[in-house]
């Protein structure tokens, strides 16, 4: 079940850990494989892993979810520490597809989606909707599960357009305290929202500060 913040115009700050462990294995699928990936049962298909066609992030090579009649997918399951916070990051853009693939995504406020992606951690949806643009986006959350084994999910469904994601990451991090710019009819809300605090890490699974960032 998703837990949002019960208040608004507050952001969660958080820090790496030093030296902190990369928790993913082959996030810049820099092995030219998906080795330590595997497909998810809400998907018919995997991803390619290219290095030409497409622009990596970094090093020589990304995945593309490319158009298809079904979803493609990739998911990766490892070990956490109950209720500790997680940042969670990937890279993503979009290709135009050059070929009739005689797809029609549904339509949204611009006209017809060329693709939606939904990314998942622990079972909670973080994105869901579709991604824009030639250039990099740079997705971050801070997470967390109250279960020891938690999974990542990405599934695609590519209509006429691809989604290259690169830079898979999960790294332990610190919640450092939370920045409030409020206008004083929200003050009571921001102390509402520390008292949401307690019921929040009994929750099966836990949803830390949605903090949800894309930038070039």
């Amino acid at each position: 079940m998703r837990l949002l913040w019960p208040f608004m115009g507050v952001l969660s700050l958080a820090s790496s850990v030093a030296g902190a462990q990369e928790l993913v294995t082959n996030g810049d699928f820099e092995t030219g494989t998906l080795s330590g990936w595997t497909k998810p049962s809400t998907a018919c298909k995997l991803p390619i892993v290219r290095s030409t066609t497409i622009t990596p992030y970094n090093g020589t090579y990304a995945v593309e979810f490319s158009p298809s009649p079904c979803a493609t997918g990739i998911e990766q399951s490892f070990n956490v520490t109950p209720r500790a916070p997680y940042d969670f990051s990937f890279r993503a853009y979009s290709i135009p597809s050059d070929t009739a693939t005689g797809l029609i995504g549904p339509t949204g406020p611009n006209g017809p989606v060329a693709s939606y992606l939904t990314v998942t951690f622990g079972g909670i949806d973080h994105f869901n909707g579709e991604v824009t643009g030639s250039t990099y986006y740079h997705f971050h959350w801070v997470v967390g599960d109250n279960n020891p084994i938690t999974t990542i999910t990405f599934r695609s469904i590519n209509y006429t357009s691809s989604t290259v994601i690169d830079n898979i990451s999960v790294t332990p991090t610190t919640l450092t305290g939370v920045v409030s710019t409020p206008e004083p009819a929200s003050l009571a809300l921001v102390g509402t929202g520390f008292l949401g605090l307690v019921p929040f890490i009994r929750r099966k699974r836990a949803h830390y500060g949605r903090s949800a960032e894309q930038t070039s």
